[in-house]
Order: C-alpha cells, then structure tokens, then sequence
C-alpha cells in the first residue's frame, strides 16, 4: 500500500520521523518538527527528497505562541495536555519542575489544527509528547489512516494514552497494526477508519 500525501506532527529527527523510516510507502510527505535542532537535522537530511516539506512549528489547539520544553530529544509544549507528567523519571530531583525547565525553554509559533487543510492527506502521524489530545479534540477532517506514539513508563502516561484510545474509540478507529519498541516502554499504533 502507497499513501498520497502523509502527515507527520512532531517528526523528531531523520533518525526518529517514522515518515522517512518508511520513506517507500509515501509518494509525499509533510514533516513538522517545533524543536529546533530536530528541524535542522530533518532539513539537512531531505535536501535532496523534493516530495518531503519540512515545517518548523508546533500544533495544537490554538494559534500563537507558546514554550517549548527540550528535555533530550523530546520537547514538551507548555500547558499540552500531560505536558511534564509523559516524563519517566523527573530530572529535578528536589527542585520544581519550572525551576529546571525554565533553562531549556524556547517560545515557539504554535499553529491550530484546524487551520490545516488536513483532507488532503490519507495518513496522519502524531507524536507530540502531551498535544495529541489537544489535536484529536480539534480535528476537522480524519484520516483513513492514522498513526499515533503511546507510553507506558509511568501512571501518568497509561492515563494519557487510555485518553487517546477512548478518543480514537469514539472517532470509529480500529488498531491494524502495533510496534512496540524493544523495551516494551512505547508502542506506535497504526488505526484505520471504519
């Protein structure tokens, strides 16, 4: 199976974006990536794909502008969802979590969902560490197909990808395909619409 034109919201890098890891299956493909050495990565690596567009944004369910919290190679949009609470351990043992966060902060243009033209694409990626529910709320127009990264490591993330499933639920989605990482701490869930 081919997809026309496929949709990926929070890339990550060339490395991570599950769109160029199955590059063969994608005749185009629209990359979004907020943080900005992830973007650069993205950038360098597509130069020469001409079907691949990359954006440098977040999407929720508001336009302006908003932190973006870089943890690793994860980055979080303040007042997402889960936002801190998808991490597996805290790294600010003792301290507030604003108060270690604070250092990595970088506003960034936040662009609605609803803005998109989003019937032009036949799948949709989204990892975007807390503003997946804030996406599924919003949505206009549903893939047939749509692809989605849940976490397992602690109580908070089992809550948050329950929330996404009972969405996913509701919008008539059936699981067709499941990857789960070598650890058994994430799965990506590929759903088509029933």
């Amino acid at each position: 199976m081919k997809f026309n034109n496929g949709l990926e919201i929070g890339a990550s890098d060339a490395k991570g974006s599950f769109i160029l890891e199955n590059y063969s299956f994608f005749i185009n493909g629209t990359l979004i990536e907020p943080n900005i050495i992830l973007f650069k990565d993205l950038i360098k690596k597509t130069m020469a794909q001409t079907n691949i567009k990359i954006k440098n944004f977040a999407v929720s369910n508001f336009s302006g502008s908003e932190d973006l919290y870089h943890i690793g190679r994860s980055s979080f949009l303040k007042n997402s969802d889960s936002f801190i609470n998808l991490m597996s351990k805290s790294p600010w043992e003792g301290s507030k979590p604003e108060y270690y966060l604070s250092k990595l902060a970088k506003p960034v243009k936040v662009v609605d969902i609803k803005s998109f033209e989003l019937e032009k694409f036949d799948f949709i990626s989204l990892s975007c560490n807390g503003s997946e529910l804030n996406i599924l709320k919003d949505i206009k127009y549903l893939p047939v197909f749509l692809r989605c990264t849940f976490n397992y490591q602690n109580e908070h993330q089992v809550q948050y990808s329950q929330k996404i499933l009972n969405i996913l639920n509701k919008y008539n989605y059936k699981v067709i395909n499941i990857i789960k990482n070598e650890t058994q701490t994430f799965s990506d869930i590929i759903f088509q619409k029933i």
